[in-house]
């Protein structure tokens, strides 16, 4: 037996120090590909992904790219959500050897560069596949989707149908194909959906089913029945992702305790050349609409909705509870952090100096943006209270793994909400005149004025074809990925009144 077979049987065993000491020793001897994506094996099966992310980039370096070892090395930096840089450039050098690349790890980088958001170079990867490959119902899934954020709807259904026509029980292609504007979905596909409840016990298939059966009856507007069908749905949710509750009100009170005292001028380090915008709320109140509209100015680039700001910060966050904000500021390497937070996002955008983060997140870092980037735009989208708490409750989230669990139930939505506008408030006042905000009602009544005045907020010249932006051609990867292929209207203002009969009871449980 030689080393190589000696390493992977200590793995198959689970004897990860074994296999390490035999990885450590051979790679004193020699160094090379095997030995290095062994050792790259188990640090991931110990659960050090940067480490096995590290002996994967160092056989690239060592001996050449090779798209299949960069491809698993980009996945590793991507979860660790420390090196997302590198994972970025990882991926787009990949799209230069795709003839290289394995059918399995085709739909793997697919995956990957949809998670970076980098939606067009995702498609070409899935086209190639689709190709010259047979049929794989995981790649075809993420094309349609590739196509609905392109906003070819047309071969988004297309596509959908083909999965279902090989396998009836890809439930998920069914919620997507309802959600779509081109309305293809029939009575034919309604009785294969309640045939398909009947037959099924996994909640998370449970809850796609349930989610089509809700959207069909509120194109209907059969509303008693598409509210039993959304309950349904989100119960099922519960189900699969356990406990939804989150301790927001002690995330919200530290942003308020650690800037409490804090001057708000300084004479820091800071970056006080650049004049990123960005866009906060709440999710679903119309932060992508005022992205969008804002990027369709010609010098301005939407980089998306991105944790970025979040990670160039979080060695600093981690500190918070340590020590005072004030001696963080002071002991912080605050221009490495700008810089970082810039270098991520010009990865995306390349090198332009005006663009749009609209992570709307960040507004539990308005402190530090208003510090740290005291040019910055900040542009806080609001919408009516109980819009807002619907529309959170009807949108089929991924909720595990963005971190919206609370959006299953309405009670902890309505927690959420009242934490939020707490801390808005404070940052209003900490911050007075820094945070300009948008209501998305005037907004959507009002295009052509309130685009001027928000152009006017973030020193833009405004022209009125900006308001356009049906028009634009960007892919777009958010819960609006349809609503924003359309001129801008006011169809959605006071959608919740659909369901006042199961939503009037909250009401007085919003804040004022």
């Amino acid at each position: 037996m030689n080393e190589l077979e000696k390493i992977e049987r200590a793995l198959d065993h689970k004897d990860l120090q074994l296999a390490y000491d035999l990885c450590h020793s051979a790679l004193k001897k020699s160094n090379n590909p095997p030995l290095l994506k062994l050792m790259s094996r188990v640090y991931a099966q110990a659960g050090e992904t940067i480490a096995a992310g590290n002996a994967l980039l160092k056989c690239i370096n060592d001996f050449g790219f090779d798209p299949n070892i960069a491809i698993d090395c980009s996945a590793l930096f991507q979860s660790s959500m420390t090196n997302q840089v590198t994972s970025i450039r990882l991926c787009k050098n990949c799209l230069n050897h795709i003839s290289k690349i394995s059918e399995n790890n085709l739909n793997k980088l697919a995956t990957l560069l949809i998670q970076h958001d980098l939606i067009k170079q995702a498609l070409k990867v899935l086209e190639f596949g689709s190709q010259n490959y047979a049929f794989n119902k995981e790649s075809a899934f993420n094309l349609a989707n590739c196509y609905k954020f392109t906003g070819d709807f047309k071969s988004c259904d297309q596509m959908l149908r083909a999965i279902i026509r090989k396998d009836r029980e890809y439930y998920k292609a069914y919620s997507t194909m309802v959600s779509l504007p081109t309305n293809s979905f029939d009575n034919k596909d309604l009785h294969q959906v309640l045939e398909s409840i009947e037959n099924c016990s996994d909640y998370k298939d449970k809850q796609h089913l349930y989610y089509t059966l809700y959207l069909f009856h509120e194109r209907k507007k059969d509303f008693p029945k598409a509210f039993h069908y959304l309950k349904a749905a989100n119960e099922a949710e519960k189900s699969v992702i356990g406990n939804i509750k989150t301790d927001l009100d002690a995330s919200y009170r530290n942003a308020i305790r650690l800037f409490q005292d804090m001057p708000t001028e300084n004479s820091l380090r800071t970056n006080k050349t650049q004049a990123p915008i960005f866009v906060v709320g709440l999710p679903r109140t119309g932060t992508t609409l005022t992205a969008r509209l804002l990027s369709a100015h010609p010098d301005v680039q939407d980089a998306g909705e991105r944790p970025f700001l979040n990670i160039c910060m979080s060695p600093m966050l981690n500190k918070s509870g340590k020590m005072s904000l004030t001696e963080q500021l002071v002991s912080s390497p605050l221009e490495e952090i700008v810089n970082s937070y810039l270098l991520h996002i010009s990865e995306i955008i390349g090198s332009s100096t005006r663009f749009v983060d609209q992570k709307p997140t960040n507004y539990n870092l308005i402190g530090f943006i208003c510090l740290l980037i005291p040019n910055a735009k900040i542009i806080e989208v609001i919408r009516n209270p109980m819009d807002t708490c619907f529309s959170n409750y009807r949108q089929f989230f991924n909720r595990s793994v963005a971190g919206l669990q609370y959006t299953c139930d309405f009670d902890e939505i309505i927690k959420h909400f009242s934490h939020y506008k707490e801390l808005m408030d404070f940052w209003q006042q900490k911050f007075p005149n820094k945070i300009y905000r948008v209501s998305y009602e005037s907004l959507v009544k009002n295009p052509l004025k309130e685009t001027a005045r928000l152009y006017k907020a973030c020193d833009l010249e405004f022209n009125q074809e900006y308001i356009q932006i049906e028009k634009l051609k960007s892919a777009v990867s958010t819960a609006s990925s349809t609503q924003l292929r359309e001129p801008v209207h006011t169809k959605y203002i006071e959608r919740w009144k659909n369901y006042s009969t199961y939503l009037d009871k909250y009401i007085a449980n919003l804040p004022n």
